[in-house]
């Protein structure tokens, strides 16, 4: 395996089986080191500890970080992360907290390109914003703006907006529920109104959150001298809307550039490096 650079170790039977636990003994059992590896995909639900004894020419690390989880609490990540030699960190999570931010900048301050991807929770983005200036050296950085809102947030919003339903279901020992289709004609869960009513509290609620991203872009920029491109993640996981800066005569951020349907960074993209 001497010439082996790029690896993504998958389990079909998933990361919580004992095949993953013995593959991760093993190889520290054997002292197997694979020095010519520089990019590693791991999920996050089992033990990083082993990284950086096997994979000691590692420069460029993905997590898949589960929900519930945070940076300090992936099994080992705190223990290993001074460790780590890495220029490029990527983390994608469904349900990103605004705590995560600081927890990802206290493990690796010295990155200099940053993807985080998948879902943000109920915060506003731009509340995160001056964490990404402690980052001195950033010079590529994939975000998430994208929303992640539960079936309770939609439903509070939706009884927010129109109070509660007239024949009182949501009310009472046995409330109507997403799988009940109520015969009041008014009723939000009544088949007629409940795609209507539901995709009217969703738009709501992202209504409620949305910034502007240019002027995002604009801030993490002016606030971040080395930085030269910023993705935002869109829906559609492969893509994002890239912007880059325009510096005046004194090297002070003018404008932006906007490219949309730009590659979203992966590690193994060779044209990202």
């Amino acid at each position: 395996m001497s010439n082996l650079q790029d690896l993504d170790l998958y389990f079909a039977d998933g990361y919580q089986s004992l095949m993953v636990v013995a593959v991760q003994y093993e190889l520290l059992k054997q002292r197997i080191t694979v020095p010519s590896v520089t990019k590693f995909d791991h999920f996050a639900e089992s033990t990083t500890h082993f990284i950086p004894t096997v994979f000691t020419g590692l420069n460029a690390l993905h997590l898949t970080v589960t929900m519930g989880k945070s940076p300090k609490t992936i099994p080992g990540l705190s223990t290993i992360a001074s460790k780590l030699n890495l220029h490029t960190l990527s983390l994608c999570k469904f349900g990103w907290q605004a705590k995560d931010f600081d927890e990802i900048y206290d493990l690796f301050p010295g990155v200099t390109k940053l993807i985080i991807g998948g879902q943000i929770q109920k915060f506003k983005f731009s509340t995160v914003l001056p964490v990404f200036e402690r980052f001195k050296k950033l010079e590529i950085l994939g975000l998430t703006d994208i929303f992640d809102f539960t079936i309770e947030d939609v439903m509070t919003n939706l009884l927010d907006e129109e109070g509660d339903c007239v024949c009182d279901c949501c009310l009472g020992d046995d409330p109507c529920n997403i799988d009940t289709n109520c015969s009041c004609d008014e009723c939000h869960y009544n088949d007629e109104n409940y795609e209507r009513s539901h995709e009217m509290a969703q738009h709501n609620l992202f209504m409620s959150m949305e910034e502007d991203q240019v002027e995002d872009a604009t801030s993490l920029f002016v606030e971040c001298p080395r930085l030269e491109t910023v993705y935002f993640q869109l829906r559609n996981d492969d893509y994002s809307t890239c912007y880059r800066p325009i510096k005046d005569d004194k090297v002070n951020v003018d404008t932006v550039t906007i490219n949309e349907y730009e590659d979203w960074p992966q590690i193994f993209t060779d044209f990202y490096y």
